[in-house]
């Protein structure tokens, strides 16, 4: 009897079956959320419908949240999330997870970082930022943040609609599936590319102004298969070094480069004027938490006034902010003061 009550204790104890520490019933309502030890904080199906998280701060030992089945009618803003630590073995990290035919859901001013696993030579190093399944459908993402992820920083298989995103330092910055429309997409130092491609079928692209910079010569856009995927990039403002290729693959695809989005013979990319890619504002390095939902936030806390002003200083910026400062978003993780 003994030794049955203490195998019960450890299947209970395992992570691979232990339960989420934020269980749901249909439009629940989550607000200021804190949870740093969890395996899993939201593993919902159905009883995600009508779901509402504003404002959370979350550690976990595999995912933040996950949805599936058909749970719809979603919004998740307002959060930083981020692993325990590097995983290993069947714990496949990632910050959002959504799968099953999950729909109708908004994703808006959420931060994922440090979504790792232990390179193992001939075997796939996942970790994603924000992830999402062929079948899911009417997702939008607004003002995200996905950072030091190994795999993606937006691996989106389904489709998809986003909205002035950053990515920096992922495995790949933007992962696309399928059909994509998005406004301005920053991308930063990725390993293996800015933008990539790999549809199954058919895929259109559609992105309005896609802001490149980087250390290293991941190519700008990089697709993988022979589909004849149409792709439009609107304009461009690219700061890479000398022999990094604008497009990668894509002999069948349709690829229009708009404004500025220029090439040499060789195909490398040619870096956007000066001028041409100044930008208002100055970069905080995060999305902050606007409550109003009108675009500004104003500054009330002394840990987050000082890493702010510790990260423009490194950067070399002149802008110094104090306590009731108002910041409007200019979009990611671009703010400038309000008038």
């Amino acid at each position: 009897m003994i030794r049955f009550i203490m195998l019960l204790l450890a299947l209970i104890a395992s992570p691979a079956l232990a339960g989420p520490d934020r269980p749901l019933k249909p439009g629940t309502v989550i607000t200021n959320a804190k949870n740093l030890t969890s395996y899993r904080y939201v593993d919902a199906k159905d009883e995600a419908t009508g779901l509402r998280i504003d404002g959370f701060t979350l550690k976990y030992g595999r995912a933040g949240i996950r949805l599936q089945g058909n749970a719809h009618d979603i919004v998740i803003r307002n959060g930083a999330m981020t692993t325990k630590g590097i995983t290993s073995g069947s714990d496949l990290p990632v910050g959002i997870d959504i799968g099953g035919t999950v729909h109708d859901v908004l994703i808006e001013g959420v931060t994922a970082t440090g979504h790792r696993m232990i390179y193992v030579p001939k075997k796939y190093t996942n970790g994603d930022g924000f992830s999402q399944e062929a079948q899911v459908y009417r997702v939008t993402y607004r003002r995200d943040v996905s950072i030091d992820n190994s795999d993606g920083g937006f691996d989106l298989k389904g489709q998809a609609r986003l909205e002035d995103l950053v990515a920096e330092r992922n495995g790949r910055n933007y992962r696309f599936w399928n059909d994509i429309t998005a406004t301005t997409l920053t991308s930063r130092n990725p390993s293996g590319a800015h933008v990539w491609l790999n549809a199954k079928a058919a895929q259109a692209v559609v992105i309005d102004r896609l802001v490149v910079s980087s250390t290293t010569t991941a190519p700008v856009l990089r697709i993988e298969n022979a589909h004849p995927v149409s792709v439009t990039v609107k304009e461009c403002v690219l700061a890479v070094p000398a022999g990094t290729l604008l497009q990668w693959g894509g002999k069948s695809a349709k690829v229009t480069w708009g404004k500025n989005c220029l090439r040499d013979a060789r195909g490398y990319a040619v870096n956007t004027p000066v001028m041409a890619a100044a930008r208002r504002g100055f970069d905080v390095g995060e999305v902050l938490h606007d409550r109003k939902g009108d675009g500004t936030v104003t500054l009330t806390t002394a840990t987050i006034i000082a890493r702010i002003n510790a990260r423009l200083q490194a950067a070399g910026s002149p802008v110094v902010l104090k306590r009731n400062d108002t910041l409007k978003l200019v979009n990611g993780s671009w703010y400038e003061m309000a008038k």
